[in-house]
């Protein structure tokens, strides 16, 4: 919603205050988990939060700035699955997972599925063994919980899981093979300084500080952390890992379906509880002086020679001496920190709360509401025993030396600053360094010529002219080449170009088929000729390079300094009528011209739309020989020289007068560059495409002139590429042209999902509409249902009947009325959900504010001796009393006692 703050010219500033925002919400929200979920100290929180949003994963995908929101929710999604494991709160973690499922339905099945992992650790931490019946109970809340949200985004889930069905990774098969693509070391390697971030390909992105790194290995050896929480965290650990590691694990955090670029996508959940474990064992390191940090720092700092010694790439020089400096800057600091001036006692930090629950979870102070009660009869005995034990270890607390040289609040703030300042420096590197990785690895555009400059100001002014003198109508325009996919988006025209990752597989294989560049997977666009162009109703085409000759003979629209826009006056409109054989064609695999004459055939009944000619081939780097004609065209192999590319020419020789096009199609290689030449006479090229296949325009020939292309092919990769080439017979296309406007067909109304036309038919047909099919579109002519049918899988088809034909056609995408009513519903539940927790929480506070008060009358009464009763029975009850809670020892107690001590002690650093 912000971005309508932005106005147009401002696009690219947008997304980088939407960056920055969002890198910041996700530090908050990682300092609000450790804060309020973990109970560390401020400083402390703050420290770690900072490896958790500035992590490698966000450096790699900072500019996919839909995936940052999830980031930014998922420690909001686990500190609500703590609130419902320690106090059975369960509408919280319902309306957080709901609005992450309604943020990104993608990246929200990674934060979920580690989630519901994620609260068995929660379970085991909390919830002691021997109440397995509450872990029991907690687990079908939690269930409960998942069946709840999932119903509250129904209304977007269940239409969006029905349109996934058919699209081209839907068909993904699960791996037939095992394999381990990374070892644990490979991991640990990405772990350590400035690791560059991977984007396309790679190792995961898990870089979160090295201060985290540092603190893994004292996880597991610090004292203070109970068994049964490492082995949870351990057992978690390890699964991501291995899901990281193993293909079979991957393919199903990835939704069954094979990532298309962009590998390890859920990494960022391994970032949060690598995260979470090394603030914790930071917290649990206390007594032990800096024996376990120093042996962490070395045993890392081995490692690092090791791996930078084995694979140089892996761990560079400057990432191995950095990780080591900051380890040894990070030891001295952590070291400084937890002296003490008599082992056993408390350091300034806090303490381990993992496994906390096993006992009667107390906090005093602010927090007193919280209190978990084992009964509420005993609810002022334990308060009462929480701030006796509190007080008296303020009493008997004693400093460190080092603080009390240079005075313990001024000590701790020199510290906790000076650390905070070292790992804020460790992350302004490492981001600077990740972002410019990122920029030289990716194609970064200029601010200017994107959404700002003389350019898109002129493309905008181009579309305000169009749309005046068409309106009414929905006109296609086109750019001749494409900034990005989503140029009509960018630019808000009506165009054929696009990108997204719901487009059906039968559609991308009908437009490959036809000519359009296509990545084979979820985008398309189109390469501008005179029978596609037309058929798409493409009217307008602008060409921001305005020395790229004239191949078409389309008149002058518009032109600036930088953009000329051609007008194409055979475009047809969005809907028009064709023959009843249209339903029976579909696209197949043969070269795109002679597709495009099939469709025409077809739809118009018009044969010989093009002449396929055959031309000539050489090359200019290594060898080119033909070898024979397949159902794609003409077979050409090429084998380029050592570390150079592979070069193409095509000549044909014109021996009629024409409009002359070439086809190509990648075989075991591919074009990675196609060039065109601006005159017959000229060697001077310009760029047609980019893309493995696709369709350019060698220009109008007259007899005897030369047309030329070149392609060029990866550097030392032989193979085959398919080519074909044909004249267009304009005869033929005029034909077809004149016989779609024969039938007039009188769009009515247009609207954003429907649409009304009125269509007077002269004999049995079909109205296609040249916009995507999909199983949700219905339709009724003169009142009547009638099928949507698809063209080729892929456009629509009315039927109609000779005479006049009222057609009306509507959406609804399938799935959304079943969602709809499903999403109310859980609205119904969650709303008493909410109602009845309020009450219970009511209840509860009353029953403990009774206990209170009873508590202290009981108080009152044991004050005063019982007749009969000698001071030294009452001395013997109040030391009962003091004695710890039923199951709980000295030790066990202490950790509370301390940790809240600790955040309550401004030693801390938590005033400023």
């Amino acid at each position: 919603l912000l971005i309508v703050l932005f106005p147009e010219s401002q696009l690219s500033n947008f997304v980088l205050f939407s960056v920055v925002l969002k890198t910041g919400l996700a530090g908050y929200t990682g300092y609000f988990y450790l804060r309020r979920g973990r109970a560390h100290t401020p400083w402390v929180s703050v420290v770690f939060a900072m490896g958790y949003a500035l992590s490698s994963f966000t450096l790699a995908y900072f500019w996919n700035i839909m995936w940052l929101d999830v980031i930014v929710l998922l420690p909001i999604l686990a500190y609500t699955a703590l609130l419902l494991v320690r106090e059975e709160r369960i509408a919280p973690y319902v309306i957080t997972l709901a609005v992450t499922l309604f943020v990104n339905y993608y990246v929200a099945f990674f934060a979920a599925l580690f989630i519901a992992l994620y609260f068995l650790v929660l379970l085991v931490e909390n919830v002691p063994f021997k109440r397995w019946k509450d872990q029991l109970a907690k687990l079908v809340l939690f269930a409960g919980a998942l069946t709840l949200s999932a119903a509250l985004s129904a209304v977007l889930i269940l239409p969006v899981y029905l349109k996934l069905q058919t699209t081209s990774a839907s068909g993904d098969a699960w791996p037939e093979e095992l394999k381990f693509t990374f070892s644990p070391l490979d991991l640990t390697a990405r772990m350590m300084y400035a690791t560059e971030p991977a984007v396309r390909s790679g190792l995961p992105n898990i870089y979160a500080g090295v201060l985290v790194l540092l603190f893994i290995p004292v996880y597991f050896l610090a004292r203070k952390i109970s068994m049964r929480a490492k082995l949870a965290n351990a057992a978690l650990l390890a699964v991501l890992v291995l899901s990281l590691s193993v293909n079979s694990l991957n393919f199903f955090w990835h939704g069954m379906h094979y990532p298309n670029q962009l590998p390890h996508r859920f990494a960022f959940v391994v970032v949060f509880l690598l995260v979470v474990m090394a603030a914790d064992a930071f917290r649990a390191y206390r007594e032990t002086g800096g024996t376990i940090v120093i042996k962490s720092a070395v045993g890392l700092g081995f490692l690092a020679v090791l791996l930078n010694r084995l694979d140089g790439e892996l761990v560079s020089g400057r990432t191995m001496f950095i990780t080591i400096l900051l380890m040894v800057i990070y030891t001295a600091f952590v070291t400084v920190l937890v002296k003490r001036s008599k082992p056993g006692q408390s350091a300034a930090l806090g303490d381990d709360v993992a496994g906390a629950s096993d006992r009667a979870t107390v906090r005093v102070g602010a927090n007193r509401e919280l209190v978990e009660l084992q009964g509420v009869e005993s609810a002022a005995t334990t308060v009462e025993n929480a701030e006796r034990h509190s007080a008296a270890h303020k009493r008997g607390k004693r400093k460190p030396a080092f603080f009390a040289k240079v005075g313990s609040v001024q000590g701790a703030r020199v510290l906790a600053v000076a650390l905070i300042g070292v790992v804020s420096l460790e992350f302004l590197v490492s981001t600077a360094l990740g972002i410019e990785d990122v920029r030289d690895g990716q194609v970064f555009g200029d601010i200017d010529g994107y959404a700002a400059g003389e350019f898109p100001r002129q493309v905008r002014e181009a579309l305000k002219q169009i749309e005046s003198d068409n309106e009414g109508e929905n006109v296609r325009s086109e750019f001749i080449r494409y900034k990005t996919y989503n140029d009509p988006f960018l630019y808000g025209y009506n165009g054929v170009t696009v990108f997204t990752s719901t487009f059906a597989k039968q559609q991308m294989q009908m437009m490959r088929d036809l000519g359009l560049s296509t990545n084979g997977i979820n985008s398309y666009s189109l390469n501008p000729t005179k029978p596609l162009d037309s058929f798409f109703g493409v009217k307008y085409l602008m060409d921001r390079e305005k020395d790229r000759p004239k191949t078409v003979d389309y008149q002058t629209y518009y032109e600036g300094s930088e953009l000329k826009v051609y007008e194409n006056p055979n475009a047809l409109p969005q809907a028009f009528f064709v023959k009843s054989s249209a339903a029976d064609w579909n696209s197949e695999k043969a070269g795109a011209l002679e597709n495009q004459s099939a469709m025409y055939r077809a739809a118009f009944g018009v044969d010989g739309l093009f002449d396929i000619v055959e031309p000539d081939f050489s090359s200019s780097s290594g060898t080119v020989e033909t070898r024979g004609v397949n159902e794609l065209g003409q077979e050409v192999h090429v084998s380029p020289q050592k570390d150079e590319a592979g070069r193409i020419d095509v000549s044909v020789v014109a021996h009629e007068n024409g409009q002359y096009y070439l086809a190509y199609r990648q075989g075991s290689t591919y074009p990675e560059t196609v060039y065109g030449y601006k005159s017959v006479d000229s060697d001077e090229r310009y760029i047609a495409n980019t893309r493995k296949d696709g369709l350019i325009d060698l220009g109008y020939l007259e007899q005897g002139e030369v047309g030329r292309a070149q392609l060029k092919t990866p550097p030392d990769k032989a193979g085959t590429v398919n080519v074909q080439v044909g004249r267009l017979n304009e005869q033929a296309f005029e034909t077809a042209i004149s016989t779609a406007r024969a039938t007039d067909v009188e769009i009515v109304k247009r609207g954003k999902r429907s649409l009304e036309m009125n269509v007077n038919a002269t004999e049995p047909g079909y109205v296609l509409v040249t916009s995507i099919w999909d199983p949700g579109w219905s339709a009724k002519v003169n009142g009547a249902a009638v099928e949507v049918k698809p063209f080729s899988d892929s456009l629509m088809l009315i039927p109609v009947e000779p005479g006049q034909n009222a057609i009306s056609m509507k959406f609804r995408p399938a799935g959304i009325i079943a969602g709809v009513i499903t999403t109310l519903v859980a609205l119904v539940l969650l709303w008493l959900l909410i109602v009845s927790e309020r009450r219970g929480r009511a209840r509860r506070a009353e029953k403990l504010a009774h206990a209170a008060a009873a508590a202290e009358s009981t108080e009152g009464a044991e004050a005063q001796p019982l007749d009969g009763e000698s001071d030294g029975d009452a001395e013997s009850t109040e030391g009962a009393e003091a004695q710890p809670l039923d199951g709980e020892s000295d030790g066990d107690a202490e950790p509370t006692e301390e940790a809240e001590t600790d955040r309550n002690d401004p030693v801390d650093g938590e005033e400023s």
